[in-house]
């Protein structure tokens, strides 16, 4: 949960975050000392003891000795109590987040659409970003016809609901544009289908 998040600019984990991290670590893993607890939730040992002497006097966990240095904690009723009302916030808001971002997106396909004039179209990834890309299309004028992905494990399979189909295939599409989206591969795979736009095929990037 954490060592993802840590990646992000723009949403940082929040103290909240991380009592949900260790709750849920120790949920899971009762036997965790500090030290390995602290390893599983990406945190210094110095944090998550600053955190679990919190928890233990409001009443969320309890511990016992694992050894001359180390303890291992388990949740009390109290504590599952509080560990059940913050992953219920954390989907929640989580569901918003995704919300949003479908909106954003929503709006960010209609700008393109409006400036380049597709209609029929292919997306070049089957990743997470696609699943978004499918989602916020619902309700525009854009019909999309294929998944397109180097992987050949992917290839002749139906993702999302649409067929995914090699590189070589992209000229057999009969689509007016090729969306990008990945944005870890994204100029490389500009340069490497750069040479549609002489077929009439435009390739944009998400």
């Amino acid at each position: 949960m954490l060592s993802t998040l840590e990646k992000l600019r723009f949403l940082k984990p929040s103290p909240r975050l991380r009592q949900l991290a260790i709750l849920s670590s120790l949920a899971s893993s009762p036997h965790l000392s500090q030290r390995q607890l602290a390893h599983t939730v990406h945190l210094s040992p110095s944090v998550v003891n600053a955190y679990l002497d919190r928890f233990l006097h409001q009443g969320l966990i309890e511990k016992w000795p694992l050894n001359a240095r180390d303890f291992q904690y388990r949740l009390t009723p109290k504590g599952r109590a509080r560990l059940s009302e913050m992953r219920v916030d954390y989907m929640r808001e989580t569901f918003l987040l995704f919300s949003r971002g479908k909106e954003e997106l929503a709006n960010h396909l209609a700008t393109l659409l409006g400036k380049h004039g597709f209609r029929r179209i292919a997306l070049y990834s089957a990743g997470e970003v696609t699943e978004l890309v499918i989602h916020s299309l619902l309700g525009l004028p854009i019909e999309l016809v294929a998944i397109i992905d180097d992987d050949p494990k992917k290839q002749g399979q139906v993702m999302f609901g649409y067929p995914v189909v090699g590189p070589e295939a992209c000229e057999e599409l009969g689509v007016d544009a090729i969306i990008v989206t990945t944005f870890r591969y994204r100029q490389p795979i500009m340069e490497k289908v750069r040479h549609l736009k002489g077929e009439g095929i435009q390739v944009i990037g998400l």
